[in-house]
C-alpha cells in the first residue's frame, strides 16, 4: 500500500477481538503493530511515537476516547479509530467532538477497518507532505532575503511573498506541479498569473519541457483555430506550408491559457476534446496526433458569471480546473509590501546600475495603503520609476495628493474632480475612465475598447504603459 513504515497501537480488551485484530494486521509489513489489552498497558507506552491508534471503545475503567485523548497531549498529529460494539450515541458524539478520526461499529468486514487504516495514513502522508512543502517555501523565503541582502536576484519567473497567503498558494503549486493538474488561476489583472503559472512549471517533471502561453485575448478569432490546431499545407489560401499549433508545441509540457474566456466559443467543443482524449488535429488534416499536455489557465473574470452567460462552456471549466487557485490583489497583501519593496528596487539597481533613493516610514506606509488597481505589475513601473526620478520627486506632495484622493485611490472613485488643473491630471483622468469601463465589463477588455471607440491593441497599450 505505501513504503513507509507506520508505529500502530490498538487496545482492545476483548482477547477474541485482539486475536483476530492481530491475525488481519499483523502479517501488513509496513505495519509495527503494538497489541495492548487494558489501559494501563497502552498506557505504559505514552512515551513512544505512533501514527495510529485503534481502540475499543468501552474499556475496563475506562474508555477510549480517554486514553486517546492522553495519547493526543503528547503526539497532537497522532491519527485515530475507534471500534465499537455499543450504540451510545452520547458517547459517539463525544468521541467525535473530541476529534476521534473514525468509527467502526462491531461487527465489521476486515476490509472495512483496513480501509479505514489506509486513509488515516493517507492523511498522514499528505500532512507530512504539507509540512516539507510549507518548509520549502520557507527556506525559498530566507534564499530570497539573502540574495535581496547580497544583490544576486536574477530569477524573471520568481514568486515574492512571506506572508501566509502566499505560502499556502505557492505550497498548493507545488503539489500541482508534482501531480500534473489542469488549473484555473483567477485574480486581478497584475497579481501575477502567469509567475504562477511558470512557478508550477519550474518545480515540475515538465519543467525541462516547453512552457506555451497564449493570450486568448490577443488573438484575433479568425486565425485562433490555426493557431492553437495548427494546419497543413494547402488547407487555406495563404497555408504556403504545413505548421504545427501551439498545442503541439507543447506537448510534454504546459499550454498556458491566458484569459481563457475569451477564446471563441466555436473553438472550445475542438480544445474540450484535446483535453478529454488527449490528441489533436490540424487544420486540412485527416490524421490525429497524440499530446500529453497539462494545462494551466487563468482569468481576471467572475468565472461563474462567463458560465453563466455561456462565454465559457461549462463542461470546459471543468476540465480545466481539476483545482484552482485565486491571488489576492496586493492590497490584500500588506505582510508582503516590505519585501516586495525591497525586490523591486534591488532588481531596477541592478538593471539600471544606480543606487535608489531611500524610502522612509512615511513613504512606505503611503505605498503600502494604496489602492494598486494594477496590482504587482503597478507596483513594479511605479518603483522603477522611483529608482530612476525618486530624487527629484517631492514625495511630500505625492503623499498629500494621495491622502486627498489623487492618484491611486481617485481611481475608484464614482466621479473625476479635478483639483490643479493640470495636464498631469487630465491623464489621470484617462485611465480613471479606461479603469470605470473595465470594471463595468467586469475586466474584459474586447468590450471597454468597443465602449471607450478604441482598438483593443490601443487599450493593451495604454494599460500596459500603466501596469494595469
Amino acid at each position: 500500500m505505501m513504503d513507509n513504515f507506520y508505529n500502530l497501537l490498538i487496545l482492545e480488551d476483548d482477547e477474541y477481538s485482539l486475536e483476530n485484530l492481530r491475525i488481519s494486521l499483523s502479517p501488513i509489513k509496513n505495519y509495527k503493530i503494538t497489541f495492548c489489552s487494558n489501559p494501563d498497558d497502552a498506557l505504559s507506552y505514552l512515551n513512544q511515537k505512533f501514527d495510529l491508534i485503534i481502540s475499543d471503545l468501552k474499556l475496563p475503567g475506562s474508555s477510549g476516547v480517554d486514553i486517546i485523548k492522553e495519547f493526543k497531549l503528547t503526539s497532537p498529529a497522532i491519527k485515530s479509530i475507534i471500534i465499537t460494539g455499543y450504540s451510545d450515541e452520547p458517547l459517539i458524539i463525544r468521541a467525535l467532538k473530541e476529534g476521534i478520526n473514525d468509527i467502526i461499529k462491531k461487527p465489521y468486514e476486515e476490509i472495512e477497518l483496513h480501509n479505514s487504516i489506509k486513509n488515516q495514513l493517507k492523511q498522514i502522508n499528505l500532512e507530512k507532505e504539507n509540512i516539507l512543502l510549507k518548509e520549502k517555501v520557507e527556506k525559498e523565503n530566507i534564499v530570497l532575503k539573502s540574495q535581496l541582502n547580497k544583490k544576486i536576484i536574477d530569477d524573471e519567473y520568481l514568486i515574492v511573498g512571506e506572508s501566509k497567503l502566499i505560502k499556502d498558494i505557492l505550497s498548493k503549486a507545488i503539489i500541482i506541479s508534482k501531480h500534473g493538474l489542469n488549473t484555473l488561476i483567477s485574480g486581478e489583472s497584475g497579481t501575477g498569473k502567469e509567475l504562477l503559472a511558470r512557478y508550477i512549471h519550474r518545480n515540475g517533471p515538465r519543467k525541462n519541457q516547453p512552457f506555451v502561453p497564449i493570450n486568448c485575448a490577443e488573438i484575433s478569432p479568425s486565425i485562433f483555430e490555426s493557431e492553437l490546431f495548427g494546419y497543413e499545407k494547402g488547407s487555406f489560401t495563404d497555408a504556403h506550408i504545413s505548421r504545427a499549433g501551439l498545442v503541439e508545441v507543447a506537448n510534454n509540457g504546459i499550454l498556458y491559457l491566458d484569459e481563457v474566456t475569451e477564446i471563441p466559443h466555436s473553438l472550445q467543443s475542438k480544445l474540450l476534446r484535446v483535453v478529454e482524449e488527449s490528441k489533436v488535429r490540424r487544420l486540412g488534416s485527416n490524421d490525429w496526433l497524440k499530446v500529453d499536455i497539462q494545462i494551466i489557465s487563468s482569468t481576471n473574470r467572475n468565472i461563474d458569471d462567463a458560465i453563466t452567460k455561456g462565454i465559457l462552456r461549462n463542461d470546459l471549466f471543468h476540465r480545466l480546473s481539476e483545482t484552482q487557485i485565486f491571488l489576492p490583489p496586493l492590497r490584500e497583501r500588506t505582510d508582503d509590501f516590505e519585501l516586495l519593496i525591497k525586490y523591486f528596487i534591488n532588481k531596477y539597481e541592478q538593471l539600471l546600475d544606480l543606487k535608489a533613493p531611500i524610502i522612509n516610514a512615511q513613504q512606505f506606509n503611503i505605498i503600502r495603503q494604496a489602492d494598486w488597481p494594477g496590482n504587482l505589475r503597478q507596483l513594479s513601473n511605479f518603483l522603477k520609476a522611483f529608482c530612476l526620478f525618486g530624487n527629484e520627486w517631492d514625495f511630500d506632495d505625492f503623499i498629500h495628493n494621495t491622502e486627498n484622493g489623487y492618484s491611486f485611490n481617485r481611481m475608484e472613485s464614482d466621479c473625476f474632480k479635478f483639483s490643479e488643473g493640470t495636464m498631469l491630471e487630465l491623464e489621470e483622468a484617462k485611465y480613471w475612465l479606461i479603469n470605470r469601463a473595465l470594471n463595468k465589463f467586469n475586466g474584459n477588455k474586447s468590450k471597454t475598447a468597443e465602449h471607450l471607440g478604441i482598438t483593443y491593441q490601443g487599450l493593451l497599450k495604454m494599460l500596459n504603459k500603466r501596469g494595469m
